[in-house]
């Protein structure tokens, strides 16, 4: 009976050394980021078919909006890594003007934002709609 209990002992001893070795402790990253939409435009801008259409429906004329994301990531993420907040496929213009997007045309192109780091794995997005960009619409059909 004694050695049964000896056994017992030693056996909860090595199993707690085994799973206090054996355990690592899980290290989680999050970056920060943030989205200024600026609408230099005489038009109050609306979006169709973008992935966050719903949450953004208008950015009013002379106006901005910004967006603040957290999620998760690496230790040092790199910016280009990250996609665009808003992915619209077209851009309308008061409901007037409508212009559908070409490749790398309007704000779901990283490399059309101006970008700021601002530490590590914290960034800021921003996106301006110029008058010019604007003029390249088309009335809406």
């Amino acid at each position: 009976m004694q050695q049964k209990i000896n056994w017992t002992h030693i056996l909860i001893f090595g199993i707690s050394i085994i799973s206090l070795f054996s355990c690592k402790k899980k290290v989680d990253y999050i970056i920060k980021l943030k989205y200024i939409y600026v609408n230099e435009t005489d038009y109050n801008i609306s979006f169709d078919n973008g992935s966050y259409s719903e949450k953004i429906n208008t950015i009013l004329s002379k106006d901005s909006i910004i967006i603040n994301e957290i999620s998760d990531g690496e230790k040092n993420a790199d910016h280009q890594g990250i996609g665009m907040y808003l992915s619209p496929s077209i851009v309308y213009y008061n409901n007037i003007l409508c212009d559908t997007l070409e490749v790398n045309i309007g704000p779901r192109y990283f490399q059309n934002y101006t970008i700021k780091t601002i530490k590590n794995n914290d960034f800021e997005y921003r996106y301006v709609f110029t008058k010019a960009f604007a003029e390249r619409a088309d009335t809406c059909r």
